[in-house]
């Protein structure tokens, strides 16, 4: 099974922060402005998958049907490419 992380869990592996994280792959055109893979060369590659989720939050938006969004995970060989990417040393999960 192939483990998929967050990019809030993606920082904390990486040893940096959300934001840090986030400004540094958009830097890179890894992510575009909504956090979603600025090419889709990287979700073919397996190194990122996006994720439709949906929120019902206010009622009042959207006639009450809520919203879909895409949120992007970062696969267990994402994780090593961008260790390697930004020069940092993770350890393996089991």
């Amino acid at each position: 099974m192939t483990h998929e992380y967050d990019l809030a869990t993606t920082a904390k592996l990486l040893g940096t922060g959300l934001k840090r994280l986030t400004a540094d792959l958009k830097a890179r055109k890894i992510l575009d402005q909504h956090c979603l893979p600025y090419n889709t060369s990287d979700v073919d590659a397996g190194r990122l998958r996006v994720k439709l989720k949906h929120h019902n939050g206010n009622p009042l938006i959207n006639n009450g049907h809520g919203q879909t969004y895409g949120k992007t995970y970062v696969t267990q060989k994402g994780l090593r490419w961008l260790a390697d990417l930004m020069g940092v040393e993770i350890e393996e999960a089991a």
